[in-house]
């Protein structure tokens, strides 16, 4: 990174990204009755295609005190033709938030690093839309 674009603040170092996939998470229930493997199966599709849609993500790249400052804000739309409960929507995309953590766009997934919003809507095209940005934070 040069040093100009080390002065920029992260938000405009690192720029919104928008992800149209087209297939949608496994629900909780049917996740929770597949074998280990065929979990690991679906976190590695997931994980493929994020990686032919985007680069690696800025934590791949990151400088170790840009690393402690990058907070993410990611938000899943999922198109499916059922609406789920709210809290089994969040837990279907435990796989996809396992992807973008591999690829680099989360440091961790846990809510000190990303802020999660899921929302699920009625339609007849499955698919999935990952809206991701970098919150600004203080240290």
């Amino acid at each position: 990174m040069t040093r100009a674009a080390s002065r920029l603040p992260l938000s405009k170092r690192y720029p919104p990204m928008e992800l149209v996939i087209p297939r949608v998470p496994v629900t909780a229930n049917a996740a929770a009755q597949m074998h280990w493997a065929a979990r690991g199966r679906e976190r590695e599709a997931w994980s493929m295609e994020i990686r032919a849609q985007t680069t690696p993500g800025p934590w791949f790249y990151a400088k170790r005190e840009d690393s402690e400052k990058l907070r993410a804000a990611v938000e899943i739309e999922v198109t499916r033709k059922r609406r789920q409960d709210p809290d089994n929507a969040v837990a279907s995309v435990k796989r996809l938030v396992d992807a973008l953590k591999g690829q680099g766009w989360l440091v961790d997934d846990s809510s000190a690093w990303l802020d999660l919003k899921v929302t699920e809507v009625v339609g007849k095209v499955p698919r999935t839309v990952i809206r991701w940005r970098i919150l600004e934070t203080v240290t």
